[in-house]
């Protein structure tokens, strides 16, 4: 798969979950604790977490995986998905494929804590893309 291909891919990466306030410190707990889990870390953000390998990513202006909570919302995003640049990647000590893996496994694993809260949720939108990986 291209690079290109890879970055459409990530880009229709959307999820947005609405709770009632009192749900919302528990649910960034599990939050941060999936990111782990998954092998990255959440570095807090104004508006949330910026999760990546480590802050060399967001240094390097690529591609990785916004959480933003605003009131009773919880938002999850690829930030600038049209800015894969395999050369960049490398510099981050990483190959193409294994970088969108990395941010493929935690929004998978993003995806099924936020699953675990659709009882409770007011409301909740996602949009995963479906291929084979």
């Amino acid at each position: 798969m291209s690079i290109k291909e890879y970055g459409r891919i990530l880009g229709k990466i959307h999820f947005t979950i609405v709770l009632e306030p009192e749900h919302i410190g528990e649910f960034k707990e599990r939050i941060v604790e999936t990111v782990e889990n998954a092998g990255l870390k959440a570095y807090v953000r104004a508006d949330g977490y910026a999760i990546m390998q480590n802050e060399m990513v967001g240094a390097l202006g690529l591609p990785h995986v916004r959480l933003g909570i605003v009131e009773d919302k919880v938002m999850v995003w690829i930030r600038d998905p049209h800015k894969l640049d395999g050369e960049l990647i490398e510099k981050a000590g990483l190959g193409v494929e294994e970088y969108v893996m990395q941010i493929l496994n935690v929004t998978r694993a993003l995806l099924d804590a936020f699953n675990l809260y659709r009882e409770k949720a007011k409301a909740i939108y996602i949009e995963y893309p479906i291929f084979n990986y």
